[in-house]
């Protein structure tokens, strides 16, 4: 046999290291031990799993949250306007947590404010930061204010729940539409038995 062949046969038989390990016979320590640590990464793989839901749940939660029909005063949604307004003119450009702590201002009311002042052209988004000039928000708010105004069109006065539901917008969305409503006098709100009820004018 030639040299190579030798070779070839030597190649072929050849034996990685994970096969050797394969051929060891397992003992029952061994056994004993694999149980183990498979129990261990199970009980690992079910907390990761229950932390997991809990964080999206949260989240779901948080995403969801009913607004306060305390937050709804229509004579103090210009003052939330002016507060933003006076914030950007003093610092200049300002993202929204910055907004929030210069005006004391809670998220709904935030965002009821930024659609009045977008409603009067005032204010422009670029990115994450907010600043004075004519709005870039037109189309992002002044649409969803569209659907509301339809939907109360159509059904009435209705529960702001309802409202948030049916026209499937998120709690800033509908609380910069009704801010952008708000500033052109076409909708009021009424408080009845704790429920918050909007409608046109």
């Amino acid at each position: 046999m030639r040299l190579s062949e030798k070779n070839e046969v030597i190649i072929k038989n050849k034996k990685s290291a994970w096969d050797l390990i394969k051929e060891i016979p397992v003992t029952p320590a061994q056994r004993k031990i694999d149980r183990e640590i498979a129990a261990i990464e199970r009980k690992y793989e079910e907390k990761n799993k229950k932390e997991n839901n809990f964080y999206i749940k949260k989240k779901y939660k948080n995403s969801n949250k009913r607004i306060k029909y305390k937050t709804f005063k229509e004579e103090d949604f210009g003052l939330f306007a002016g507060k933003i307004w006076n914030a950007l003119n003093i610092y200049g450009p300002l993202n929204k947590t910055s907004l929030l702590e210069n005006t004391k201002l809670k998220n709904d009311d935030f965002f009821i404010g930024i659609g009045w002042l977008a409603r009067e052209n005032k204010i422009s988004k670029n990115v994450n930061y907010y600043k004075l000039g004519s709005t870039n928000l037109t189309y992002e708010i002044g649409e969803n204010a569209g659907r509301i105004w339809n939907y109360l069109n159509l059904n009435g006065q209705t529960i702001i729940s309802s409202i948030k539901k049916s026209v499937q917008l998120k709690n800033e969305e509908l609380c910069s539409a009704i801010g952008w409503l708000s500033c052109e006098n076409k909708i009021k709100f009424t408080l009845k038995d704790k429920k918050l009820l909007c409608e046109l004018k």
